[in-house]
């Protein structure tokens, strides 16, 4: 049969082309196919691999841009010669991993959404007085994402199983250190963080003050959502006299949220220097 490959190839057509040029020899593939006899001696040991890489990551389907390393090469010198502007934020790549992660361990997909929006509202007030950046925005997102992770292993040692697993998962875009700090954000989400003398051994080069304020906001946004019914999904998030007034706009009851929230706000206070504290606003 003949197959229609345009920007992308599934598994079956692959496995398809490899068993027709597996058995032959480059003469007849560079005649064949009209390539380079040098080009056609590559074919069956890159199928080889290609094939190895699909069965291993049971990959479905793999995109085939018409592009080659050359280009790549070219695109990179012309980038650092700035002659080339390349307008692509590579953050969306990393969160999409992160995502594909959760998934795997089988995360609530709507819970992690509204903890992740909660928590970057609040990030979002604090992050000018409080010197956070970019990147320390994209790393709280990312902890959102995962922080529920390791309950797929443990539900009695969540917090350890998560870290464990951002620890052994490589993300493409993060340096070791940034993906250390976003698992130990995870894990002292609903872990006691102890003073910087106890833990330094274990956080390596990690920022201890970043990981124990992205921590804290993280901890608000997850308690905020704590029955996993998602009862906050419209808030607002204002600083005033020395209090972070989050008020929720919702009909309903959070009593189990309010109950819990105290707990998490004095850790909050401790870190920030201010207290958080949790309003409901009615819709009349």
């Amino acid at each position: 049969p003949e197959l229609e490959i345009k920007d992308s190839i599934t598994m079956k057509q692959f496995e398809y082309i490899y068993k027709k040029i597996v058995d032959v020899n480059p003469h007849e593939l560079a005649m064949e196919y009209g390539i380079q006899f040098e080009r056609a001696t590559l074919m069956v040991p890159s199928a080889v691999i290609y094939l190895s890489f699909l069965q291993q990551s049971k990959a479905e389907r793999v995109w085939t841009p018409n592009i080659v390393l050359c280009d790549g090469i070219v695109a990179d010198y012309m980038e650092k010669e700035r002659k080339l502007f390349i307008d692509r934020s590579f953050n969306i790549d990393i969160i999409a991993s992160a995502q594909s992660i959760a998934k795997r361990y089988n995360c609530s997909k709507i819970h992690i959404q509204n903890v992740t929006t909660i928590a970057l509202g609040i990030f979002d007030c604090l992050k000018k007085v409080y010197g956070l950046g970019p990147t320390e925005r994209m790393q709280l997102e990312l902890a959102a994402i995962l922080h529920d992770c390791g309950k797929f292993i443990n539900m009695n040692d969540g917090a350890n199983n998560s870290y464990n697993i951002i620890m052994s998962t490589e993300i493409m875009g993060l340096s070791h250190v940034e993906r250390e700090e976003i698992a130990n954000i995870v894990k002292y989400n609903t872990l006691y963080l102890s003073s910087y003398a106890k833990v330094k051994s274990h956080f390596g080069e990690c920022d201890y003050v970043k990981v124990a304020k992205l921590a804290a906001v993280l901890r608000i946004a997850n308690v905020m959502d704590r029955s996993h019914k998602q009862k906050i999904e419209k808030f607002t998030v204002v600083m005033k006299d020395k209090q972070l007034v989050i008020t929720a706009d919702t009909m309903s009851d959070l009593t189990l949220e309010t109950g819990l929230f105290e707990e998490k706000a004095n850790f909050f206070e401790k870190v920030y220097g201010i207290r958080p504290i949790l309003k409901q606003k009615r819709r009349v």
